[in-house]
């Protein structure tokens, strides 16, 4: 690719369709690793952790000063939360008028860059600081509960609903995984990012899934079970700092109505089947809020809670689960892959050895699976080893879901980082399609534009690749932790253990510091 240098960090393509930035520099990455080994080198050698197997006592957020009286009274009020639903669905049918009826070109239209570059990389960016929020004014589950219950809000049972209980072959997260990693292919393999009307095709075919999904079966099979957005949030979000929990254990222990599970004139029933008192893990709960309203007893409120305490601790080990993780840490990392120049130049090599087009959605497809399949491996093959030095009578399937959770923090914050790079060097250009969202005035294309509306970086490059590498150190800090953790509660220890875990934690952790190195090809 020939590219003519516009500025220290910044390049166009000759044909002005690419552009692409410089990677975090060399000397940053190598100031990384000695921290890095550091931490390799205490985890190894440092004593066990102490088992802690109790849900922990975080901080009440109703008790802080100033705001707690405001977050008392939203804990038991549906009308602030259903105001910003309202927000969220008038925002989502405006994004879905602008793919439909706005210029084509991506980067001038609403749907593609609030999408994309807005809403996506938030979504990411503030799961620390407020968990599953997002799925409590998901636009998709609102509408769809709007149209098949036809009410806004309270409980007048399953009207529109067929009430059906899901097959027990669909009670797991493997529809969500799939369904990600086909929406990963589409999204990547035919440039849906940079199509307004595709984008906005895109997210009426998830409200159309949603609709029908609530239509044919009970509460909320959709949202648990089906969604890759709400489950790649749920399985986030046992990082996060926040959790909604029971006030006293003891008060939902006496409880015999358990409404916060079975509804009430008020609120509807928990969407995901939870009971308060008997759950002690974000995945699952979309923080709606109907255990809140629904409690008579006022019982249900938020926690500050130290991070990945539940990943560590309390989060409970399953087979789909545990490859969720490891298929969210693949496909974060191969995202990036598909933005350096080495994909593709390994596309176009790749179409000459099968005699097809780079650009052809066969060669992605077999380029896809050649760059995320190896990422299975080292995990894979670390937990394999381990079930048989191990003395212990553990199985590969117990030691693959119990240690797959330090994995998240690895894929947590690269995927952090990658957004964070995108949301830096693309929202400079957000204030002229805000100003314009259907890309009416009148625009020619010019290789320059790029470099004048996404050169000026929201934080200088310096700035962000220290933050970029500062979180990938972190989230291998967090992993370690996880790991010791995880380690005491299996009950299965040994130089041999550590060392393994060790050598796949880095692995990854320093495969995604090379591709933030390495330039990335922004589409425009």
């Amino acid at each position: 690719m020939n590219t003519d240098k516009l500025s220290a960090s910044y390049c166009l393509a000759g044909d002005g369709s690419l552009m692409v930035h410089e990677g975090v520099p060399d000397w940053i990455a190598w100031a990384a690793l000695l921290p890095v080994l550091v931490m390799a080198l205490w985890f190894l050698f440092s004593r066990n952790a102490q088992s802690d197997t109790g849900p922990g006592k975080g901080y009440l957020l109703r008790d802080l000063p100033l705001v707690g009286r405001l977050i008392a009274k939203c804990d038991h009020r549906i009308e602030p939360l259903l105001v910003l639903k309202f927000i969220m669905v008038g925002a989502f049918l405006f994004i879905i008028a602008t793919g439909l009826g706005g210029t084509p070109l991506g980067a001038r239209n609403l749907a593609t860059t609030a999408t994309w570059t807005l809403w996506w990389s938030l979504v990411i960016l503030t799961i620390p600081l407020i968990g599953t929020a997002w799925c409590a004014i998901c636009p998709w589950d609102t509408l769809a509960g709007w149209l098949v219950r036809h009410r806004l809000w309270g409980n007048e049972g399953d009207h529109g609903s067929l009430n059906l209980t899901p097959p027990q072959w669909m009670r797991n997260v493997w529809p969500a995984a799939v369904l990600f990693l086909f929406l990963s292919w589409l999204e990547l393999g035919t440039d849906l990012t940079t199509d307004p009307a595709a984008t906005a095709m895109l997210s009426m075919g998830m409200l159309l899934l949603a609709v029908l999904f609530l239509a044919v079966f009970q509460r909320k099979t959709f949202c648990r079970y089906i969604c890759p957005v709400g489950r790649t949030i749920g399985c986030y979000s046992q990082l996060s700092a926040i959790e909604l929990r029971p006030v006293e254990q003891d008060t939902c222990e006496r409880c015999e109505t358990l409404e916060c599970f079975h509804g009430n004139a008020q609120a509807e029933p928990c969407p995901t089947g939870l009971t308060m008192g008997r759950f002690a893990q974000n995945t699952y709960c979309l923080s709606c809020g109907a255990c809140g309203v629904s409690c008579p007893d006022r019982n249900v409120s938020w926690y500050l809670r130290p991070v990945a305490r539940e990943a560590a601790v309390n989060a409970r080990p399953h087979w789909d689960e545990a490859w969720f993780m490891l298929v969210l840490l693949a496909l974060t990392s191969f995202h990036g892959i598909t933005m350096i120049p080495q994909w593709q130049s390994g596309l176009e090599q790749l179409g000459l050895l099968i005699n097809a087009s780079a650009d052809s959605l066969l060669v992605f497809t077999i380029g896809m699976l050649l760059g995320t399949l190896p990422l299975l491996l080292p995990y894979a093959a670390g937990i394999f080893f381990i079930s048989k030095l191990s003395t212990q009578a553990l199985s590969f399937r117990q030691l693959f879901g119990g240690f797959a959770f330090a994995l998240l923090p690895i894929a947590f914050t690269y995927h952090l980082a990658h957004n964070l790079g995108h949301l830096v060097r693309e929202g400079s250009g957000l204030r002229a399609v805000f100003a314009d969202p259907f890309g009416n005035a009148v625009f020619v294309p010019d290789p320059l534009w790029a470099h004048f509306t996404r050169g000026s970086m929201l934080l200088p490059e310096i700035v962000l690749a220290i933050l970029q590498v500062l979180l990938l150190t972190g989230g291998y800090a967090l992993g370690l932790h996880i790991m010791r953790q995880r380690i005491t509660t299996l009950g299965i220890d040994g130089f041999s253990v550590r060392l393994t875990m060790i050598c796949v934690l880095l692995v990854f952790s320093l495969f995604n510091l090379w591709l933030l190195v390495q330039p990335m090809m922004m589409r425009i």
